[in-house]
């Protein structure tokens, strides 16, 4: 797993972020679990399509559409909460295609899908 999202003209990047921040995700949802669960799903459901986007980008070289790609990822990705995802995309988005910045994306995806699954898990036990 590359931890490494920046061009190498780009400092390094600072500690890693969490996965999901609860307080964030509480505050746009006014805390209500079902419709956290609901905005997850829409937004997990349409991570492919980016990531196929993104995908493509890197193999056509295709800036524009990849800026698009991680851009359509990023914005619903903070308000969710989801800041390490949402970090990468902001880096990916103002950067040429390339394979790292792919795979640290598809890496925070995934571990944002395990970080909603567990924190909606925790959320519905408490309630």
């Amino acid at each position: 797993m590359s931890s490494h999202l920046s061009s190498p003209s780009r400092a390094a990047p600072g500690p890693r972020l969490k996965s999901l921040e609860p307080a964030i995700l509480g505050e746009n949802t006014m805390h209500d679990v079902s419709l956290q669960k609901e905005l997850f799903d829409l937004y997990f459901g349409q991570t492919a399509t980016y990531l196929a986007a993104l995908s493509e980008s890197v193999t056509t070289r295709d800036r524009r559409a990849w800026s698009n790609a991680a851009h359509g990822l990023k914005g619903t990705a903070r308000t969710l909460g989801l800041m390490r995802l949402a970090e990468a995309t902001t880096i990916a988005e103002g950067a040429s295609p390339a394979h790292a910045l792919l795979s640290e994306i598809e890496d925070a995806v995934v571990d944002a899908r395990a970080a909603a699954a567990a924190y909606l898990a925790s959320a519905e036990r408490a309630a």
